[in-house]
């Protein structure tokens, strides 16, 4: 019945009771099909979905990102008890990915580069929304790569990610960019009573 926010109501009350693949079809569906209901998304009923897929082992991880993808706005915003942390994993892990996020809101320095970019087939409103939340991730995006939960940094990781990501962005015209946002997410570093930053 396209009943989507209404399941996601009643499904947060008793999530621990169904399956972990329903929960994903739910969410999944309440974000990319349109609901045959006016009733709006609660924010707070998508976090604790997102809270009890966290529990559980029988979900891949790229399962994870792609909902954290259509779930951006909502984990993102200020006061979000659930942030997107595989999202965040997956930039601080992978450069390429970094990148790519990179290219949906800074426009290239070359402008060959830029009339490539022009050819890819989205729409304006397409676009727009990519940036957008391509905006928000990197904005919320506070986990330096190669640093651990106790707070150190593998220096030859941070290293080698800053390097490669340096040359991609290079490759596709955003070099700049890509130096503002790698020192953004220095800068949280979280500040100690020992010398900070760290020498890392």
């Amino acid at each position: 019945y396209k009943r989507y926010f209404s399941a996601i109501d009643i499904s947060a009350n008793i999530s621990k009771d169904i399956p972990s693949v329903l929960l994903v079809e739910i969410l999944q569906k309440a974000s990319t099909e349109i609901a045959n209901e006016n009733v709006r998304i609660d924010w707070y009923d998508v976090t604790r979905l997102f809270e009890e897929l966290d529990k559980r082992s029988d979900i891949e991880p790229s399962i994870l990102i792609k909902l954290e993808w259509l779930y951006l706005a909502i984990l993102s915003a200020h006061g979000s008890t659930r942030k997107p942390k595989f999202l965040h994993d997956e930039i601080s892990n992978n450069p390429e990915f970094f990148v790519e996020v990179l290219t949906w809101i800074y426009k290239p320095t070359d402008e060959i580069i830029l009339e490539k970019d022009k050819i890819i087939d989205l729409t304006d409103e397409q676009r727009a929304d990519r940036a957008r939340q391509a905006y928000e991730l990197l904005n919320s995006w506070k986990k330096i790569p190669g640093i651990d939960n106790e707070g150190t940094i593998d220096i030859i990781f941070l290293t080698q990610w800053v390097k490669k990501a340096r040359e991609l962005a290079a490759k596709y015209g955003r070099v700049k960019a890509a130096d503002i946002q790698i020192g953004q997410v220095l800068a949280q570093y979280m500040e100690t009573d020992n010398t900070w930053p760290p020498d890392e």
